[in-house]
């Protein structure tokens, strides 16, 4: 439907902060993108801090526009936003980049642009014989890439610092930020507003809001609660091994 397609539009520009993450966790220095060396510290250290701040003004206000505008519920909207804009999208687009997966990054690569000295300086044959052809040898993917199980450890190695800030920065982030928009706020008709009336800041604590945000929370700790299970058992396993080394 013409609504829904809109909806995904939008989700996927909402979701350009998780997926830059991915991006420049994944691409060398000499890529084909020519990102600034300030743009991708930038991303690498606050990639979590964008995507609360658009999860927390940006996407309830464009919740509203679009269900007022084509009468969807607020709820399923923001639960599909918040679904592909806190971990989704960063997700796929780690399984797309990563070496050990689909190994797309390859593509955004120097080396396997045919344009480019890097990639004759890759492209070595000896007397008619090829010995190295970067397109063939290192810039295509594995197969069977999704049965190698370095492929989900290379997921979980990229989202869990992500996933970990994202929750250490909403954590602090949330309530002094409400506070202080309650503080801003002015009573009229029997809501809060802002900003001469432009934001109404009454919204913060509606059922759909924080049912949505129960859910996305309850999505990420189903998936990503063994992996923080088997995080802290390793250590425990090397010291213990290292215990029966020593005695």
């Amino acid at each position: 439907q013409p609504p829904g397609c809109c909806w995904c539009c939008i989700v996927a520009v909402l979701s350009l902060p998780s997926v830059a993450f991915a991006l420049v966790a994944a691409i060398p220095s000499n890529n084909t993108l020519q990102f600034s060396a300030w743009w991708v510290k930038f991303f690498h250290y606050q990639a979590a801090l964008v995507i609360v701040l658009v999860d927390m003004f940006i996407t309830p206000l464009a919740v509203a526009m679009f269900s007022d505008a084509t009468g969807m519920r607020r709820s399923m909207l923001s639960m599909a936003a918040r679904l592909f804009t806190m971990w989704l999208a960063a997700v796929l687009s780690t399984l797309y980049l990563t070496t050990h997966c689909m190994n797309g990054w390859a593509q955004l690569w120097n080396v396997c642009d045919e344009n480019t000295e890097d990639y004759k300086l890759f492209n070595i044959s000896l007397g008619g014989n090829p010995i190295l052809e970067p397109k063939a040898d290192l810039c295509s993917a594995k197969e069977s890439w999704w049965s190698d199980s370095a492929c989900p450890r290379a997921v979980v190695n990229t989202m869990a610092p992500l996933l970990v800030s994202k929750m250490v920065t909403r954590a602090f982030l949330q309530p002094l930020i409400t506070l202080l928009r309650w503080q801003m706020s002015y009573p009229e008709g029997g809501q809060l507003y802002m900003l001469r009336g432009l934001i109404c800041t009454s919204r913060s604590l509606e059922p759909g809001q924080q049912a949505s945000l129960l859910v996305t929370w309850a999505e990420v700790a189903l998936l990503w609660g063994a992996f923080v299970l088997v995080a802290a058992i390793s250590p425990c396993g090397s010291w213990s091994q290292h215990v029966d080394v020593q005695s």
